[in-house]
């Protein structure tokens, strides 16, 4: 990420044409710089290259995406009956969390292991009875390079399977996702052609395009910066302030700040600002909250929180580039738009300023 990169709050497409072009011709290369945005992205200093991380993670699963597209295409391309389960978690897996290393030979082995578990549970519940415990160990590896379009069990033993696999993931291992989810999986680890159908369908749909990125906008990328001079006003609070919410108790990071009140006045009836003591006729902060929410708060609202305390949210990076204790230090495209706050942050936080 260059220089280019540094001073737009959000990458357009176009700034990712070069990995396209380099992806085409030397794949060992984007590998390459995927392990080295992982590093990145995954560096357990917290506190520093905020925004470094921040980009590198939209990077990164972009370059992900693409190198996924291949890896789908391969799995579509094989023979039905090659076209196993392991692979799609794979794939999953990596699509959801581009920033972890997803193996395809641990998911093989953690299913596996899930059901030798079941095995142990279904034998406790059927006293041994059920067809499945005298499948001998080369049948079941068989089956697991293959797909199984029938079912091996009578409908009664199918649902013993069922709750045997409920019973490991939502009883012993304490998942909590609803079991509806799992009675329509099939029975045999490889998935039934129709389900196969409707999971490709999904994902054919999912493929990397350019208007399908996460926050990407060629506008936002020619948007041009109009500095906020504080002057006379009485904004008592900068950017990069660490506030807590008098009321909801939330905590958040002031983003930017409004002399007074520009919400649209269906917002400021809807959000009653008649009912407080200065009404919309205060300074209102755009602030990130903890829970990775963007808000507008007034200003009677708010309070200075007078520990150390982070907002460990990605977004974070953003607009900061550090976390420094009781505050954050703003990227240069915030610091820019807003000159005067890192004075105004030094002295409140120094005691020069006093708030009443």
């Amino acid at each position: 990420m260059g220089v280019s990169c540094r001073n737009i709050y959000e990458l357009s497409f176009r700034q990712f044409s070069p990995f396209v072009r380099v992806s085409k011709r030397h794949q060992r290369a984007i590998d390459y710089i995927i392990d080295e945005l992982m590093a990145i992205v995954n560096d357990k200093n917290k506190q520093c290259n905020l925004t470094r991380k921040y980009y590198g993670l939209k990077v990164l699963c972009y370059l992900q995406q693409l190198r996924l597209c291949k890896v789908w295409d391969e799995i579509v391309n094989l023979p039905e009956n090659k076209q196993i389960l392991e692979d799609g978690a794979f794939f999953i897996g990596q699509w959801q969390y581009p920033e972890v290393d997803v193996i395809r030979s641990e998911i093989r082995k953690s299913l596996d292991g899930l059901a030798r578990e079941v095995l142990v549970l279904l034998r406790e519940q059927t006293g041994g009875k059920h067809p499945v415990l005298n499948v001998g160990s080369e049948t079941f590896r068989e089956w697991g390079n293959t797909i199984l379009t029938d079912n091996q069990w009578r409908p009664e033993q199918c649902d013993q399977i069922i709750e045997a696999t409920s019973n490991l993931l939502f009883g012993k291992m304490g998942f909590k996702v609803q079991r509806c989810i799992y009675q329509n999986l099939p029975i045999n680890k490889q998935l039934h052609p129709e389900q196969r159908k409707i999971v490709m369908c999904y994902f054919n749909s999912k493929k990397p395009r350019a208007k399908d990125q996460d926050n990407i906008s060629d506008d936002l990328h020619a948007a041009q910066i109009i500095p906020k001079r504080r002057g006379i006003s009485n904004v008592k609070y900068a950017v990069g302030l660490i506030m807590q919410h008098k009321q909801y108790g939330y905590r958040c990071v002031v983003l930017g700040w409004d002399p007074e009140c520009v919400a649209p006045s269906e917002w400021m009836e809807t959000m009653r600002l008649h009912l407080l003591e200065f009404k919309q006729y205060q300074p209102f902060y755009n602030v990130l909250v903890e829970d990775g929410s963007l808000r507008y708060a007034a200003q009677e609202n708010l309070y200075l929180v007078d520990e150390d305390y982070e907002i460990d949210r990605p977004e974070v990076g953003r607009y900061f580039i550090k976390w420094c204790g009781r505050y954050y230090e703003p990227t240069p495209i915030k610091a820019t738009e807003y000159p005067d706050d890192k004075n105004h942050r030094e002295a409140l936080l120094s005691g020069k300023i006093v708030l009443h």
